[in-house]
């Protein structure tokens, strides 16, 4: 498994005649599945407005959505993604994941590094409906649904591309698979008590 940055050289629109499944794109960059809200890892919506789903479950309503119509569209997840484990969850549904937080603080995404008071060096972190992101869209900031946080400067994103293959690798040997589809076909979840969490680290 290798990843390679590629540059966005253009964008392109595309007539689709197919059905898009329930996912609705908000002016502010927010978006509902099925009219229910996902969120991000810095997003703040449901302790501002108490509403929402938490992202895999919105991933597996989806899955069965398209399982149920067809086997030829593939989805992405996005948002809430913090660990490589994170990762592996989400393909049991979704067939790639996007990444915020994980890349975050890395040399090549937007921003300046900055050193702070004891010498360690910070990249500032903030989700779409921001007030801070919703001010530099030319939007009002009345009502913000995300937050921005200064994260420690994690250096060249290749190494953190290198601990995602590594976690990947890992998940699928313990599930008996060598690719995606055996993966999201093999996986199964469990529920785990407070104390398996606890256990768990998670």
């Amino acid at each position: 498994m290798k990843f390679k940055l590629i540059p966005i050289e253009k964008i392109e629109k595309i007539n689709y005649s197919g059905k898009v499944y329930d996912l609705e794109v908000q002016k502010d960059h927010s978006y509902t599945v099925r009219g229910i809200i996902v969120h991000n890892s810095v997003c703040t919506t449901r302790l501002r407005a108490g509403v929402g789903v938490p992202q895999l479950s919105a991933l597996e309503v989806i899955r069965d959505q398209v399982k149920s119509q067809t086997k030829s569209i593939k989805f992405i997840s996005d948002g809430g993604i913090v660990t490589t484990g994170d990762i592996a969850k989400a393909l049991k549904f979704a067939d790639f994941v996007m990444l915020g937080n994980m890349l975050a603080g890395t040399a090549e995404t937007p921003g300046k590094a900055f050193r702070g008071e004891s010498g360690e060096w910070y990249k500032v972190y903030g989700g779409s409906a921001s007030g801070e992101n919703k001010v530099s869209n030319g939007q009002d900031n009345r009502f913000v649904e995300g937050m921005v946080k200064t994260i420690p400067f994690r250096g060249k994103v290749k190494y953190i591309l290198r601990e995602i293959d590594d976690g990947l690798r890992s998940a699928m040997s313990y599930s008996n698979a060598s690719n995606i589809q055996e993966f999201q076909e093999k996986c199964e979840f469990i529920h785990l008590s407070n104390g398996g969490k606890k256990e768990s680290k998670i």
